[in-house]
């Protein structure tokens, strides 16, 4: 039933219900978006006038990694980038912070830096923040920060899906924006993802512009498959290896068109599509009907996100029997960032942050 709900609400958010009867439940939640407004710009006004505490904490850097909008935005994939960087090429001690929704992000991040990153989840940021300091940690990257108002950062950024960068333009419950767009000029770097070289942003930088965020402080970046692992034998494929087969692409992700793009550009055949809500947890019959389109379909296997694999794995044996012994495939794709504009200028911020 809780599912069911959250579906129900995420149609009406992003208006992929629509019609008369859908237009009373919108106008519902549009008076709920308003006295959200005012609960969030309160709150706002209680930090600015002191009554709200900010606390600052010494001897780390802090680097927020945000979004004003509910999802879509890459925050897991860039945060990962950027601790790799501060990592591989600055030589720093990291600790990622997370409030830990679930544990899909947490066992990415583990999954991809061991212990060469430093992985703290909980509500209390400011208290994660402390135990990293305590454990040694000279950067402490806050993943999904913007809205984190009594914690003092050095370098906010803010991503946003340069595709639908406001949503339908209301704020929840009716829309996906949990800030108003002006909110973005208290931001340090505006990061836009998912730029395409074939598409034109004239638009939203127009805006970003007219919102007070100058060309200097706007960077962007787009994603690429690099190849396709296999989710039993961990084995890295290259793209070539998977393009003259047939597929299921399946996501649980706030942006799976996205997605398709990404695997679609890549050269692989898909011949259908399953998508499931953002952070969605798959129970059995999730994973049962899966594996029946695949069969029905007669698909060479199934193709899944990073954040998939992790949920998928609890059903490992049941995936195995119906699949792997059958000859179906299951791969994951290994998509990484490829900077577009202001690598240069976040590294030199970074150094100027950090220090060599």
């Amino acid at each position: 039933m809780k599912q069911k709900i959250r579906e129900f609400a995420y149609g009406l958010a992003t208006d992929k219900l629509k019609g008369p009867l859908y237009a009373i439940f919108k106008f519902l939640l549009l008076l709920a978006s308003f006295i959200f407004l005012i609960m969030y710009k309160m709150r706002e006004a209680l930090y600015k006038l002191k009554i709200f505490k900010t606390h600052a904490i010494n001897h780390i850097k802090i680097i927020g990694i945000g979004n004003i909008t509910w999802g879509g935005t890459g925050k897991t994939p860039f945060t990962s980038f950027l601790a790799d960087l501060l990592v591989s090429k600055m030589n720093k001690k990291i600790a990622i912070i997370m409030r830990g929704y679930g544990e899909d992000e947490y066992m990415i991040y583990k999954k991809r830096f061991n212990d060469n990153v430093m992985l703290f989840k909980g509500k209390n940021k400011l208290k994660s923040v402390n135990e990293a300091l305590n454990k040694g940690a000279q950067v402490a990257i806050i993943d999904d920060s913007y809205q984190y108002l009594s914690l003092k950062k050095d370098m906010e950024i803010v991503l946003l899906n340069a595709n639908n960068p406001f949503g339908n333009g209301h704020l929840i419950p009716r829309g996906m924006l949990r800030n108003v767009p002006i909110d973005l000029k208290r931001a340090d770097i505006a990061c836009v993802s998912k730029v395409e070289s074939d598409q034109d942003y004239s638009t939203l930088y127009r805006v970003l512009s007219n919102i007070g965020i100058n060309e200097e402080k706007i960077l962007s970046f787009c994603y690429e498959i690099k190849g396709f692992y296999d989710f039993f034998s961990k084995i890295i494929h290259k793209s070539e290896l998977v393009t003259n087969k047939k597929f299921i692409l399946v996501s649980s992700i706030a942006d799976p068109a996205y997605f398709y793009y990404l695997v679609n550009k890549a050269g692989v055949n898909i011949i259908k599509t399953k998508e499931f809500m953002d952070h969605h947890q798959f129970d059995s019959k999730d994973v049962q009907n899966i594996i029946n389109m695949c069969i029905e379909n007669k698909a060479d296997g199934i193709i899944a996100t990073e954040k998939d694999a992790v949920k998928l794995y609890r059903f490992f044996d049941l995936l195995n029997e119906k699949l792997a012994k059958q000859n179906y495939k299951i791969y994951i794709a290994d998509i990484s960032i490829k900077m577009i504009k202001g690598f240069d200028e976040l590294t030199d911020r970074l150094y100027r942050l950090c220090g060599r």
